[in-house]
């Protein structure tokens, strides 16, 4: 037996509140005696309805009492006036159906709890994996974009190789003269000071011409689109203050450069 589908099923409240016909009553208390699981989930049980009715942690909804009551007065008959020095049955009886009547709709109002608690948790984990899918597909869109780059016939791959100031240093220039485009690709560059800022040149004709600062950025983005200066025979980067150099490139401070073949 599945001990927490049985337990799922509802059946220990309903022998707890002692809804069950006979034959379904032995039949759990045989399951009972059987699996200490159950007994352990029925001691809780009963610890739990005792908490409730003591505590009233759960109110019933306002003027529920009074409809149960009234819906018990409409269906048992009015009882026969108790003979002289006899106590009358009917008030305990009374009190027991109530009990019973509230037992029941706590039991239901646990149950509906219980399902918004899990259609609440299904609603967040379906929105969490809409916005998963939906990273997912813009950052597919990217990389089909800058695949469609790298692959145009037109395009030029510049490898930018380190200097002695930074050996391992290596940066990639795509550069397409027919679309008048060109996209930096940062491979592994040393993270600079926080003062500093990596600047990228292209050289025309012997001269540095600016294309631009540019943060470190190694992960999905790829390529970072950077102005397009034609004639360019090399390209270079520079560590330089933040903001750039506006009087041209501190050669000593030059980290990759690379001639376009």
């Amino acid at each position: 037996m599945n001990i927490q589908d049985y337990i799922a099923s509802g059946i220990l409240e309903q022998y707890l509140m002692g809804l069950l016909t006979d034959t379904e009553r032995q039949e759990v208390e045989r399951n009972l005696a059987q699996y200490p699981e159950l007994r352990e989930e029925l001691d809780r049980l009963e610890h739990t309805l005792e908490s409730y009715l003591s505590l009233h942690r759960r109110p019933a909804p306002p003027g529920l009492d009074a409809e149960v009551l009234k819906r018990i007065n409409d269906d048992v008959p009015t009882p026969p006036p108790a003979a002289a020095g006899k106590s009358s049955p009917w008030p305990w009886l009374l009190g027991l159906l109530a009990l019973a009547a509230l037992l029941a709709c706590w039991w239901l109002y646990q149950q509906r709890a219980s399902q918004q608690d899990t259609i609440d948790r299904l609603t967040t984990e379906l929105a969490e994996l809409q916005a998963a899918c939906d990273q997912t597909r813009q950052d597919s869109a990217v990389l089909e974009q800058q695949l469609a780059i790298i692959r145009n016939a037109n395009t030029r791959l510049v490898q930018m190789r380190g200097t002695p100031k930074a050996p391992e240093a290596i940066a990639s220039v795509y550069w397409n003269t027919n679309d008048q485009k060109a996209y930096l690709d940062v491979i592994s560059l040393p993270d600079p000071p926080t003062d500093k800022q990596y600047q990228l040149w292209a050289i025309v004709d012997g001269n540095p011409v600016d294309m631009g600062v540019f943060e470190v950025v190694i992960d999905s983005s790829g390529l970072q689109e950077v102005p397009f200066i034609a004639n360019a025979q090399a390209f270079a980067v520079t560590l330089e203050n933040r903001g750039g150099s506006t009087t041209g490139p501190t050669l000593e401070e030059m980290v990759v450069i690379g001639n376009v073949s």
